[in-house]
């Protein structure tokens, strides 16, 4: 919110914001769109930038404004902060309520193919040998669908193993507990790089350095 304060104060010239008019919230939004993407700072040797800023970024800014102003309408309901602010100083009416929205180009869904996965395997097998710990990884990503920080973060504590199956538990969104079970195949390539650290994956920032150190 604060960048978006930032941003409808520089493209508006309005100061303070609660003195916004729905006219001056719909010129920011047009203006805003013919922002460079780098309009805020510009380092003297960087490339000239010609993208703009994409609708969907001026679509968070709405939002974000939207929700400040509505925190202190004294007509917003139970989403007003009364008892925070003087009563005085609260705002009686929205002007990101009163004026049309732009409406980001919705994108299309792209969907993982198996080619795209045999073709990743690929790549890091002739591009990257002897970086195993990264292969494996992009295997766990697969198996689990568990998000970046939850397969970085695993430890080898977090390993069942039930008669022939290999389940790793971890923590996910949220601080949800779940587990997820791994082919025995994955299962032997994570033997091939274990180290005397807790992280399974431990090995792959030093397999990194030994590649670009010999290559």
């Amino acid at each position: 919110v604060l960048q978006a304060v930032d941003a409808f104060k520089r493209v508006s010239g309005v100061a303070p914001i609660c003195l916004a008019t729905p006219d001056d919230c719909e010129r920011f939004q047009t203006e805003a769109l013919k922002l460079l993407r780098n309009w805020r700072s510009q380092h003297p040797k960087s490339r000239p930038e010609t993208r703009t800023i994409s609708a969907a970024t001026v679509k968070k800014w709405l939002l974000s404004l939207h929700g400040a102003f509505e925190r202190v309408n004294d007509n917003a309901g139970r989403k007003c902060v009364r008892g925070v602010v003087p009563p005085e100083r609260l705002l009686t009416s929205n002007p990101w309520q009163r004026f049309t929205w732009i409406e980001p180009p919705k994108k299309k869904i792209e969907h993982f193919q198996s080619d795209d996965l045999l073709n990743l395997l690929h790549h890091f097998r002739t591009t990257w040998p002897g970086v195993t710990a990264a292969e494996a990884m992009l295997k766990l990503y697969v198996w689990s669908w568990a998000r970046r920080e939850q397969v970085a973060a695993l430890r080898w504590s977090d390993l069942r193993i039930v008669e022939d199956e290999f389940h790793f538990d971890t923590v996910g969104k949220r601080g949800k507990e779940w587990w997820f079970r791994v082919p025995k195949s994955v299962y032997e390539d994570l033997l091939t790089f274990k180290t005397e650290s807790p992280y399974v994956f431990a090995k792959l920032m030093d397999q990194i350095r030994e590649f670009h150190a010999t290559e």
